[in-house]
């Protein structure tokens, strides 16, 4: 693997916040001093996925894994660390070699993207070139004020204005301009993707301009036409507004998700400006994992059409949010518009069905403060076509509602929609929730699974004979995690010639490490962010054996531990250890005749000490002579070497 600059890779890791960058992937809840989510290593309904913000770091609790943003980001893309390293250097602005040329590309793209968002932008303002869009904007309200905050454009009916502009300004090939997603061939000719068109850019989260969507300003039948996806712009994973909606998301704790790019326009317009939109496709879990990032309340009002299109928008949308955050929980609820329309529709043609003196957005913010929630939603939408004050209709509506009912997970909410819903059909409450049991059952739904009642079913590991992994593993973690509990611990810890008393190759790293970075830190916190980074230039599974160790020096820490109990305690586990893995070698040797005597005795005298000496030893420096003298009674062999 190439090497990378330390201070770079700290820098990087510094800047790019990784509660921010796992957002994008895993729902968070605040708890306490990390963050908690669903681990998207593997499945589970509990939260046992944990980031911490202030050393940077996440472990799953459940499966195991752990590490920093940049391994986050390793084992969720599938790239290498150099990769990783690079994109974050771009996304934050630090420079990093670029020698792969598909990072060059992609600066290419950016590049482009934002000429041709400077270039609409110049027509739209000229009074003659944007004459058409300029019209069009009157009719829909939309101000000038929020034509700049949205960096709206025009492109003209032209057939290669945009590409005769960036290859003669901008310098770039229009093979280039086509990659981008702005030019088209035909006939061996190259031509604008859109003309006469009102051209909306889509910005990213990060302020980068990574594609456009265009309004037909003429007679083509395709009212809308995005960008194709590119190397810069997949439309499931944006969000339309997202970077100027973040601010007022987090101020006012909540999102409203729209379908279009005006409905977002207009609602920022009118001050609703934590607006943002799916980009005209159902909605992905990316982009639901987006829209919990700024929120601690995790509220979400989905304000779709209420056309049978909206309808299944909404209950697509319900689907995927609910999925990814089970077990977490959030407030989903479903914004009813006076007009029964989108929301730029609200905005534009409202005012005659207001009260008196009440203004669109004083009408909105009603609307906000009466939503339904989304199972209310659901169930009532369910049954909206039928009557049910009668035998035919009660029945109608049950089976109807049994299966929304039966897909609660939470079985107090269960419970109390089924009694409101037993009381609104005037049936009784008991038989309800029979059927939805009954329902459960058949369905499979909400039934634990036998693998995964068996998976919290660990039988514990022999401690007396155990030369599992796992089992030293954890004597050489609480070690080294005692490096990081506190300064005077890690003084004491620095005193003892412990150096080749670890087994694995990751302890013996990042002791190694420890020793390389001790004098250069201040602190023991300072301490473990040098690790950390140190161990960017080595695999993955070394930097989530450095976050288990950070784990447990907080556990430590937490329980008050006994610190010469635990490391005198782990010391033994660990020569224990080596004694069991040097006894087969010698076992070995017995057949030679040579050294058979020499080696019986040994044998004799290891077992010996082990059940007389090392177990009842009770002092770390007592406990490390007995170490010294197994190590000399093995030195003939070379089966270990001496302490330094």
């Amino acid at each position: 693997m190439k090497e990378f600059n330390l201070s770079t890779i700290s820098e990087i890791r510094q800047q790019a916040s990784i509660v921010e960058i796992i957002s994008e992937y895993v729902i968070l809840k605040n708890s306490g001093r990390d963050y908690r989510g669903l681990c998207p290593f593997h499945n589970e309904k509990t939260p046992s996925f944990h980031v911490n913000l202030e050393k940077g770091i996440f472990k799953c609790f459940g499966c195991g894994v752990g590490g920093d943003v940049f391994a986050f980001l390793q084992k969720v893309l599938g790239k290498t660390f150099g990769e990783v390293l690079r994109d974050l250097g771009a996304r934050y602005g630090i420079s990093i070699e670029q020698s792969n040329q598909a990072y060059t590309d992609t600066a290419i793209h950016y590049k482009i993207c934002q000429s041709a968002m400077t270039y609409y932008q110049e027509l739209l303002l000229n009074p003659k070139s944007g004459q058409v869009a300029n019209e069009y904007l009157k009719t829909r309200d939309i101000n000038h004020d929020s034509c700049q905050k949205f960096n709206l454009g025009y492109a003209p009916n032209s057939y290669d204005g945009l590409i005769t502009y960036l290859t003669k300004y901008i310098h770039v090939s229009v093979l280039d301009i086509e990659k981008a997603g702005l030019a088209r061939q035909k006939d061996g000719k190259y031509y604008d993707l859109f003309r006469n068109r009102l051209i909306i850019p889509i910005i990213n989260e990060f302020g980068k301009t990574i594609a456009f969507g265009g309004r037909d300003l003429g007679t083509s039948p395709v009212k809308y036409l995005n960008s194709p996806e590119t190397p810069i712009f997949t439309k499931g994973n944006n969000l339309f507004g997202l970077n100027l909606a973040k601010e007022k998301i987090s101020y006012a704790d909540y999102v409203i998700l729209v379908e279009g790019y005006l409905d977002v326009i207009l609602a920022h317009q009118n001050g609703f400006s934590n607006t943002v939109a799916s980009l005209g496709t159902a909605l992905t879990p990316r982009q639901a994992k987006m829209l919990f990032k700024f929120t601690h309340s995790r509220k979400v009002y989905l304000a779709f059409d209420n056309d049978q299109a909206g309808i299944a928008a909404i209950n697509r949308g319900i689907e995927i949010i609910n999925e990814l955050v089970e077990g977490i929980g959030c407030d989903l609820k479903i914004l009813n518009l006076p007009t029964g329309k989108d929301m730029a529709d609200f905005f534009l043609h409202c005012d005659q069905d207001l009260p008196l003196k009440q203004s669109k957005i004083q009408q909105l913010e009603l609307a906000l403060e009466s939503a339904p929630n989304y199972l209310d939603f659901g169930l009532n939408l369910a049954i909206k076509d039928i009557d049910y004050h009668n035998s035919n209709g009660k029945v109608q509506a049950a089976q109807r509602l049994i299966p929304i009912l039966a897909k609660i997970k939470s079985v107090i909410a269960r419970s109390e929609f089924i009694k409101i819903w037993a009381n609104k059909l005037l049936i009784n409450e008991n038989d309800l929730s029979q059927e939805v049991r009954d329902y459960q059952r058949q369905s499979g739904i909400n039934q634990p699974s036998s693998h995964k009642i068996q998976a919290i079913t660990i039988a514990k590991p022999n401690l007396q004979h155990s030369n599992k992994k796992g089992f030293y593993r954890q004597a050489e973690i609480v070690i080294l995690a005692y490096f990081f509990t506190s300064q005077d611990d890690l003084v004491y810890m620095k005193s003892l010639l412990i150096n080749e008393i670890f087994i694995s190759m990751e302890s013996k790293i990042i002791k190694q490490l420890i020793d390389e970075n001790v004098t250069q830190s201040k602190s023991v916190d300072e301490l473990f962010a040098l690790v950390l980074d140190a161990s960017s230039r080595n695999d993955v599974n070394l930097k989530n054996e450095v976050v288990n160790v950070w784990y447990k020096a907080q556990e430590i820490i937490s329980q008050n531990a006994d610190m010469s109990i635990m490391v005198l305690d782990s010391l033994k586990k660990l020569i224990k250890e080596q004694i069991m893995q040097e006894l087969p070698k010698l076992l070995l040797e017995l057949n030679n005749q040579e050294n058979s005597a020499k080696i019986q005795s040994i044998i004799s005298n290891l077992k010996k000490i082990e059940a007389n000496e090392l177990m009842k030893a009770n002092d770390v420096n007592n406990l490390l002579e007995i170490y010294r003298k197994i190590k000399d009674m093995l030195s003939f062999n070379n089966q270990l070497e001496r302490l330094k």
